[in-house]
């Protein structure tokens, strides 16, 4: 309780900063998905990188500092070791799924990732949501993955390390998040269909931005309590 109290506080304080930083962060990440080949991959990889810089910026918040969105890119020149396990961390649960994917599905599936968002057809929708599911479930020992890099400054093996054995004594905030994720991934494709297309479209931009902000803020909070600062 007392996390997402502070998480509440945090963003509270600055709501237009950190709504312009969430808005920064999906363009930039969403975009890379369309270079050919190599864009859902990199889209991941970026990700884990600029969503470890903004727990990064919620730690600066919490020590009285203002968010500026232009530090987002300060995530670009973390360590090289760090940069390189949050990457790890993200591609794990990504080839996960697509283990999930070319078991269930055949390698033809594995196409949309590896060839062209526009050309490509995405798998079916209920399989596009369970390997979600996968990744969600495969990323869950990595949780605190973010904090050991930029709250406690590890990289490599010695961040991974922590990290998972952070995640064994605080079991409690990693299923949380990851409950998070699950019910979010659900409610983005169950709750549209009862709306105008144009509608759900909207409906799930406000709660993607509003799902994000939350979980980074909380991910902070909870980071702190799991790294014991």
């Amino acid at each position: 309780m007392s996390a997402a109290m502070e998480a509440w506080a945090l963003l509270g304080a600055y709501p237009l900063r950190w709504l312009a930083i969430a808005l920064v962060f999906l363009v930039v990440v969403e975009a890379t998905m369309f270079i050919p080949r190599v864009g859902f991959t990199l889209k991941l990889a970026l990700a884990s990188v600029f969503g470890a810089q903004i727990v990064a910026l919620f730690h600066g918040a919490a020590q009285g500092a203002v968010p500026s969105v232009f530090d987002l890119w300060r995530g670009l020149a973390l360590p090289a070791d760090g940069l390189a396990v949050l990457v790890v961390g993200t591609l794990i649960p990504f080839a996960a799924g697509l283990i999930y994917l070319r078991v269930v599905n055949g390698p033809a599936s594995l196409r949309f990732f590896f060839g062209s968002v526009v050309r490509d057809k995405p798998p079916k929708e209920r399989e596009f949501v369970r390997f979600k599911y996968v990744m969600q479930l495969a990323s869950l020992p990595f949780t605190w993955l973010a904090g050991t890099v930029v709250l406690l400054g590890l990289g490599g093996v010695p961040a991974m390390s922590t990290a998972l054995a952070a995640a064994r004594f605080s079991w409690e905030g990693v299923v949380l998040l990851g409950v998070m994720g699950i019910v979010f991934e659900w409610a983005a494709v169950a709750l549209p269909r009862r709306l105008p297309r144009v509608a759900g479209i909207a409906l799930v931009s406000v709660m993607l931005v509003g799902y994000l902000l939350w979980s980074f803020a909380l991910l902070y909070t909870l980071s702190v309590k799991a790294l014991t600062l």
